[in-house]
């Protein structure tokens, strides 16, 4: 039970964040023609990788990577993204407006991660303007929440801004960090739940440069 909540406490702060920014899409259309076609990562229990995003992740021993139907189950795609193609069921991933890239769970303190890429809605938004519409949105769903001061992290030689989120859902103290950069035409997102002090640096040191 405790595993399922850290699991629904992350995606529900995940959701809550990217519904404000796929709203402004839909009611715009204004969606971006990007030259570097997004494409997704691949996710296996050994680890994940993403050539277009230059990250990998390889899990420790306690953490446990989520399986690729359960991340598509927890999107809920609709129709508009499937096609079939040589009788197989595929997914157009440049399509997908919130794309999960891959998501573990620590078995020994419930901590996760997620990565997710996020297509914007207008080219030049910045990072810190997403980064102010997650607090705007983390803010009208929780009565309590504080965000630290925006700082650099280097994950992999790659630079994401980051910001520490305390908060608390159903009487769960809950302690995130969101870690974004912005690639073409997508804000990719490092989401970490923690549960305790040293969660993320355990979880961080998963991540390295993909090397192919």
């Amino acid at each position: 039970m405790k595993k399922f909540t850290a699991i629904l406490l992350s995606v529900l702060l995940l959701c809550s964040v990217l519904c404000g920014c796929s709203l402004i899409e839909n009611i715009t259309g204004n969606i971006i023609n990007n030259s570097q076609k997004y494409e997704v990562g691949t996710n296996t229990a050994d680890g994940w990788h993403s050539s277009w995003i230059g990250l990998q992740y390889k899990p420790s021993s306690s953490m446990v990577m989520a399986t690729n139907e359960e991340i598509e189950e927890m999107m809920e795609l609709g129709a508009d993204v499937m096609f079939e193609e040589n009788g197989k069921q595929m997914i157009d991933w440049a399509k997908v407006t919130t794309a999960y890239e891959m998501m573990a769970t620590n078995v020994k303190n419930n901590s996760n991660v997620i990565v997710c890429a996020e297509k914007v809605a207008f080219s030049n938004m910045t990072i810190t303007q997403y980064l102010d519409t997650v607090k705007s949105q983390l803010s009208s769903v929780y009565t309590s929440v504080t965000f630290s001061e925006p700082t650099s992290q280097d994950v992999g030689g790659i630079i994401f801004t980051r910001v520490d989120v305390k908060t608390t859902y159903m009487g769960v103290n809950i302690n995130q960090t969101y870690m974004v950069t912005k690639m073409h035409d997508r804000m990719v997102s490092l989401i970490f739940t923690c549960t305790t002090p040293k969660s993320l640096d355990s979880m961080l040191a998963g991540f390295s440069a993909y090397t192919g």
